[in-house]
């Protein structure tokens, strides 16, 4: 599962973007998690990889294409590269 987890925006102002700019995954508001607090993100876009058992298995920080990613989910056991 593939999930965008916005931090610092308003969910109306999110809601509005995605209405215009549809994601196929899901997006969450920060505020209605804790998952920035969790994991501790120094800047963003910041992309982690969890495995089946809920433990963090790789992450990325800053924007590195879809190659970085392939190469991140690799990393993480998920043959993805």
């Amino acid at each position: 599962m593939v999930l965008a987890v916005n931090a610092g925006e308003p969910k109306e102002k999110v809601r509005e973007y995605l209405r215009r700019s549809p994601r196929s995954c899901r997006v969450v508001a920060a505020e209605d998690t804790d998952l920035v607090e969790m994991l501790g993100p120094r800047g963003f876009p910041y992309y982690v990889v969890i495995d089946r058992d809920g433990r963090v298995a790789g992450n990325q920080q800053g924007s590195g294409g879809e190659r970085a990613l392939r190469g991140l989910l690799g990393e993480a056991g998920l043959g993805a590269e």
